[in-house]
C-alpha cells in the first residue's frame, strides 16, 4: 500500500442530522431527470400529494462521509454505499446519517 492510512478503518462519524424540505425534494427529482409524467415527483399539488424517489437517500451521505486523515479526496474513487430504506420518505423531515470505514482497498495508479 503506497501511503494510505489505514488506520481509518473501522472509524465511526458520529450520527449528523439532515434536514430537508419539499424544495430539496423536487430539485432532486428535476436533476434526475423526473418527467412531467412523473407529476407526483416534481409537484406539490399533485394527486396522493409530493412523492420522494427511494434514491433521495445518496443525497444526506454527504453530510456523514467519514474524515480519512490526509487522504486527497480528488483521487478517491467512492467504490460502494448501503443504504437501508425502512419506509418511504416524507416531503420534508430529518434523517439520522452516520458512517462507517469498512476498507480501503488500493487500486494502483490511474
Amino acid at each position: 500500500m503506497s501511503g494510505l492510512d489505514l488506520s481509518v478503518i473501522g472509524k465511526k462519524n458520529p450520527e449528523k442530522i439532515y434536514e430537508y424540505d419539499s424544495k430539496d425534494v423536487i430539485l432532486y427529482a428535476l436533476g434526475i431527470g423526473a418527467q412531467i409524467s412523473e407529476l407526483q415527483f416534481i409537484y406539490e399539488g399533485a394527486p396522493g400529494g409530493l412523492k420522494v424517489f427511494p434514491s433521495f437517500a445518496t443525497i444526506p451521505r454527504r453530510v456523514a462521509f467519514p474524515k480519512l486523515g490526509n487522504i486527497s479526496f480528488p483521487r478517491l474513487i467512492h467504490g460502494e454505499e448501503l443504504v437501508r430504506i425502512h419506509k418511504s420518505f416524507p416531503p420534508q423531515g430529518k434523517i439520522i446519517c452516520f458512517s462507517e470505514v469498512t476498507n480501503i482497498f488500493d487500486k494502483g495508479k490511474a
